[in-house]
């Protein structure tokens, strides 16, 4: 690791244990944090949850790097705010690479959820419509956006949602596919067939990676389709393309 972080940082800090990272939540933040997982006998993710919940600290980018190859653990410390995932064992130049990618996400007000240098923190008409049943990945994708200056209204179901679309104007709508009442794709349709909403970007976040699903919601009118788990940096930087353009 060592090796890998070579001649890109002042000053690199090591911690062998939770406690010890723990300590150093007290001081400055760092320019990049990189987590084990396995920390001792503790698990780093309740360190992640502590580092975002961290006024001081949770804008840092964070990259987890663990054994651990299974989508539950890496869609876990997704949703808990990593913002990369590298799997050991790692191979020195890729790692580099992504190290590069991480900390340049940082610098990047888009990527890192923030306006650039001399714009509003509030852009004014910026609404976005987030319809998404499962709370937390909600409560990330809102609290990111927020961080962006974005309105985020937030619906629970497919018929909310709709309702919702229906009353008022949103410069961008993210939409689960798997939702109750309503999902989705039907979200997607009636909102294309809505006068207000036939040209309203639309963003399909889902965990159906079929091609199928795929094509259908690009023929329904989507925009983009980003699937979970999702580095919520890179979604953050869509949503401002999206917007943007």
């Amino acid at each position: 690791l060592r090796a890998a972080l070579g001649g890109r940082f002042d000053r690199i800090e090591e911690a062998a244990s939770l406690e010890e990272a723990r300590e150093r939540l007290g001081g400055p933040p760092p320019s990049l944090v990189l987590l084990d997982l396995l920390l001792g006998e503790d698990d780093g993710r309740s360190l992640l949850a502590e580092i975002r919940s961290s006024p001081e600290w949770a804008k840092v980018p964070v990259g987890v790097l663990s054994a651990h190859s299974g989508p539950e653990v890496r869609e876990d410390c997704i949703r808990l705010g990593a913002d990369g995932y590298l799997e050991k064992p790692f191979d020195p130049g890729s790692l580099g690479r992504r190290i590069d990618a991480l900390v340049g996400a940082a610098g990047d007000p888009a990527l890192r959820g923030e306006p650039p240098a001399g714009e509003s923190a509030t852009p004014d008409g910026v609404r976005v419509l987030l319809a998404e049943d499962d709370q937390i990945v909600a409560d990330l994708v809102a609290d990111r956006l927020r961080r962006r200056g974005y309105s985020v209204t937030h619906c629970a179901d497919g018929r909310e949602a709709l309702d919702a679309a229906s009353a008022g104007d949103f410069s961008l709508a993210i939409i689960d596919v798997a939702m109750p009442k309503v999902n989705g794709f039907e979200v997607l349709g009636t909102m294309r067939g809505m006068r207000r909403h036939s040209g309203t970007p639309v963003l399909m976040l889902t965990g159906m990676n079929d091609e199928g699903s795929v094509v259908r919601a690009f023929d329904l009118g989507a925009d983009d389709y980003v699937l979970k788990p999702f580095s919520p940096t890179e979604l953050v930087a869509r949503v401002a393309r999206m917007i943007g353009a």
